[in-house]
């Protein structure tokens, strides 16, 4: 059957479990299924057997649905103009929500530990287990070689998926809130979710690994669907329910976090924030938390609000109303197009009186130790301390630093750091394991500090 737009066809089902493809729709009534083609304008006959026919679902010419007889319920298959198949036979009820794309039919049903969602590969005619893990795992839907599926074995529900190229499970939410009724089409997963309080739209680009709200407003968002690049679904926040639709290009998502990171420099914390801009409206916010806790609660403090990044992608902001020698966390806001606002980290940074004259590296706390120790890093600035600067400029660029733990051989057991850092205080830890994440010996350790040619060593004790 060719594509064809239905333009000026109106009609009316007598039947329930509509499915709607581009060529046609079906439907089930009075126990059979039946469709209607769109190019040729015409009804057409899907099955008429004794059994309850219930679910069709629609792909190009292939059709599947669930026969409920008095044995159980069995899944058929109708390929183009062929008879129909039986793929699946289970006992009553242990079958249920098939999908169909391209070559892939899918469906769950009941095994030893909770519902399992399994496909049947129309090209090699093969069974093939997507996920058979304790709990249930419902809903599943697929487009091309992709599944998705609700995923309660957590026991709220999460989505994840999974690819039939490379046979890797990948998980699209791991929230603490309830996720339902995935829909999969091309690149982009979209789903209902409760992490705001009531059910919201949420997206998942597959390609890029990044999540993104479609909608999150204080009424009902429900039953998402794909279709192409426009996503429907049931909206609660009119009078009477709506489907209201949005396509892809027209959603301005959030921009992808490079970077966002609190690094002491100065008596001051300075915020660097390093980012991928998806829409020309993207605005940030700049927070501190309250009582110097990582806790999200309605104190947090505005420290800079609403501002853009001008056409660059790196920005700094410095934060000077902090105390010296103590721990400070911050949260960044993303807002989008539509005003909404996403949250991002938090991220520690620590507030020292100022950059050293010279390279230092403090002596380490606890020493001796039983497998934790702090210490100081020193990172002197490229000029006095008393000439005026602003942040960053030539004179604070990064410098190539290297920090680790050796044995009194010299073995390196653990890399602390590598790689550039700006002028200022840092502070490590170590936990006494190595490379591996293996806890080492009692002894004796040293930890060694280098730039610029220039090194520091300080001796720590660790017991067991």
């Amino acid at each position: 059957m060719e594509s064809k737009e239905p333009h000026g066809i109106v009609f009316q089902t007598l039947g329930t479990d509509v499915e709607l493809s581009r060529n046609a729709v079906i439907f089930s009534t009075g126990g059979d299924i039946v469709g209607y083609d769109f190019g040729n304008e015409a009804l057409f006959v899907v099955s008429t057997s004794p059994a309850n026919d219930i679910d069709p679902v629609i792909w190009g010419e292939n059709v599947a649905w669930i026969a409920e007889t008095a044995a159980g319920r069995r899944l058929m298959l109708r390929r183009a103009a062929a008879d129909a198949e039986t793929v699946r036979t289970c006992p009553a009820s242990d079958l249920a929500e098939p999908d169909l794309s391209n070559d892939i039919l899918v469906w769950q049903e009941k095994g030893d530990w909770g519902w399992d969602i399994l496909a049947y590969d129309l090209a090699g005619d093969s069974l093939v287990i997507i996920c058979d893990e304790e709990g249930d795992q419902v809903k599943p839907a697929a487009w091309g070689r992709v599944v998705v599926w609700e995923d309660d074995a957590g026991g709220d529900g999460d989505i994840r998926g999974f690819d039939l190229e490379t046979g890797v499970t990948f998980d699209v939410t791991g929230r603490p809130d309830p996720q339902q009724d995935p829909s999969v089409c091309g690149d982009m997963v979209v789903w209902q979710d409760m992490r705001n309080g009531n059910w919201d739209i949420y997206a998942y680009s597959i390609t890029e690994g990044r999540e993104f709200p479609i909608t999150r407003q204080d009424d009902d968002q429900i039953m998402p669907s794909l279709n192409d690049s426009t996503v429907f679904w049931v909206d609660h926040r009119l009078a009477t329910d709506a489907v209201l639709g949005l396509k892809f290009g027209e959603i301005r998502t959030a921009a992808d976090i490079r970077k966002f990171e609190a690094l002491s420099q100065d008596g001051q914390i300075s915020l660097l924030l390093d980012v991928d801009e998806h829409s020309d409206a993207i605005k940030y916010r700049l927070y501190r938390y309250p009582d110097n806790r990582p806790v999200l609660d309605d104190r947090l403090l505005h420290i800079r609000d609403e501002f853009t990044l001008g056409g660059d992608s790196v920005h700094v902001y410095p934060d000077t109303l902090v105390a010296a020698r103590r721990p400070f966390f911050y949260t960044l806001g993303v807002i989008d197009g539509y005003g909404e606002e996403t949250l991002h980290g938090p991220v520690r940074g620590w507030a020292y009186a100022a950059a050293p004259k010279q390279m230092l590296l403090g002596y380490p706390s606890p020493n001796p130790c039983r497998g934790e120790v702090a210490f100081h890093f020193g990172l002197p600035r490229h000029r006095g301390q008393g000439e005026e600067t602003s942040w960053p400029d030539p004179a604070e660029s990064p410098r190539a630093v290297y920090v680790g733990v050796y044995t009194v051989t010299g073995r390196l057991v653990r890399t602390m750091k590598a790689g550039a850092m700006i002028p200022g205080y840092y502070r490590f830890e170590w936990d006494g394991r190595d490379e591996g994440g293996i806890s080492v010996g009692p002894g004796v350790y040293f930890i060694k500090a280098q730039t610029g040619g220039a090194g520091i060593s300080r001796k720590v004790i660790l017991l067991r």
